[in-house]
């Protein structure tokens, strides 16, 4: 026996869409409106939406770690370098000079990839300038920067590296590193 006044239907949200199109959801206990539109829960919903939006990014952005990681570990492995490589010694500037012919004729050659030429070629840097520091201490230490009214000028190039003394200066002991050859002749207009 059903009661013809009493409906078993539960309330449905008021709101109608843009395009005419009544929401289906449920009501909110005691009001005409489901949660997503009611108009006295709008500065609550904005909030809960920030929250989800924030937990989102959060999961986004560690499975982009998580891949980025994966992806980067994958390249490290699969770095390219010519089987039976030797090792050559690296103990003056045309040493290292030569070994950067080597990696630019290797990696022209597709024998090496660009990442192991840009590592090769960042250690080579470093080596050149550690070598140049050794080489201006041991002319230090060995007395020859010790001439009185003179001015020792260390100039490093491809292949050795040479000091001068220029004796128009006259500060004892003082240190000055002259520029490059290149950069000279470009300041005298050749």
């Amino acid at each position: 026996m059903t009661h013809p006044e009493i409906s078993t239907k539960k309330p449905r949200c008021q709101h109608i869409s843009k395009i005419g199109a009544r929401c289906h959801a449920e009501v909110q206990t005691g009001k005409s409106y489901c949660f997503f539109h009611d108009p006295g829960q709008k500065n609550k919903r904005a909030q809960v939406q920030k929250e989800v939006q924030k937990e989102v990014r959060k999961e986004v952005r560690k499975e982009a770690r998580q891949e980025g990681g994966e992806a980067r570990s994958r390249e490290a492995d699969t770095a390219t370098m010519p089987p039976g490589l030797s090792a050559i010694p690296l103990e003056t500037p045309s040493d290292v000079a030569k070994l950067l012919a080597e990696t630019v004729n290797l990696f022209r050659c597709r024998e090496i990839d660009l990442r192991a030429a840009k590592a090769i070629a960042n250690m080579a840097n470093l080596l050149l300038r550690s070598l140049k520091e050794a080489a201006q201490q041991e002319q230090l230490l060995s007395g020859v920067a010790g001439h009185l009214g003179k001015t020792p000028h260390f100039h490093l190039n491809g292949t050795d590296m040479t000091s001068s003394f220029n004796s128009e200066d006259t500060v004892p002991g003082a240190i000055t590193v002259s520029p490059p050859f290149r950069a000279n002749q470009e300041k005298e207009g050749k």
